[in-house]
């Protein structure tokens, strides 16, 4: 077997897989949205004499100079292995997350020893390639209530004597104001939640949508698409005791 990094192939048999893990990652909703795999391997240059040593290691350093090329084992038919990043696969291409120089006998006189750990993210698993376990990353949303419809009193000054109660109105209005935050992890943006009182009580020209830039440019594909939202509603009367804001994205 060999390893390769995009167009670099090491010799045969000069490079060991040392760890490969696979990380779930989720979102603030608990869903899985992707897996991050980490690869690394390590192996040694069979270079005598300090300035083929220097030469060896300038190509090297100039083969790695870049992310997003695949990366890994490969059979010696030239079929990938099991152990095996694919870049255009991925959702940010392989990236070369570390490269070192660990110190061991013989160290730049009969060649020199090398550690690369490679690091690649890609929905679900690498096996089928199937999409995130929910499409909507995050969700949040709050129900304020402004007043409770009982009446209004001002202190009115008079010219002389302390100021007295005065009552202004029996009954007053009850505002509820509906707002919250969504983001779609992948593709665009989501669906506008509805709201939770009927059109009869929305002010429609208080109502607010508002898309915003996608918060991660990826190599491969843009994520995490936010959209905000407000809604106005009035009452004549506090018909809304128990309005509680919903605990998860509703949809549309």
């Amino acid at each position: 077997m060999y390893f390769q990094y995009g167009d670099y192939k090491h010799p045969d048999n000069t490079v060991d897989l040392t760890t490969i893990t696979a990380q779930r990652m989720y979102s603030p909703r608990n869903r899985i949205i992707f897996t991050r795999w980490t690869l690394s391997v390590q192996g040694h240059f069979c270079v005598e004499g300090q300035a083929d040593i220097k030469d060896q290691l300038d190509e090297f350093e100039a083969a790695y100079e870049d992310d997003w090329k695949d990366a890994g084992l490969y059979h010696d038919n030239g079929a990938v292995s099991s152990h095996f990043l694919d870049n255009s696969r991925s959702i940010n291409g392989v990236r070369v997350a570390a490269i070192q120089y660990p110190s061991r006998e013989a160290e730049y006189a009969s060649g020199r020893s090398f550690a690369i750990t490679f690091q690649a993210d890609y929905f679900t698993t690498r096996v089928n390639h199937s999409g995130p376990e929910d499409t909507i990353y995050s969700f949040e949303e709050s129900v304020q209530m402004h007043g409770s419809g009982g009446p209004r009193w001002a202190l009115q000054e008079n010219y002389a004597g302390p100021p007295v109660p005065v009552m202004l109105n029996e009954y007053t209005v009850q505002q509820v104001v509906q707002q919250g935050r969504v983001v779609s992890l992948h593709t665009a943006w989501p669906a506008v939640p509805s709201p939770l009182l009927s059109a009869n009580f929305e002010h429609m020209d208080q109502r607010v949508i508002a898309r915003e830039s996608c918060q991660k440019i990826g190599r491969h594909m843009n994520m995490l698409f936010p959209l905000r939202y407000r809604y106005v509603f009035s009452s004549v009367y506090s018909h809304f005791p128990t309005l509680m804001p919903r605990q998860d994205y509703p949809g549309r």
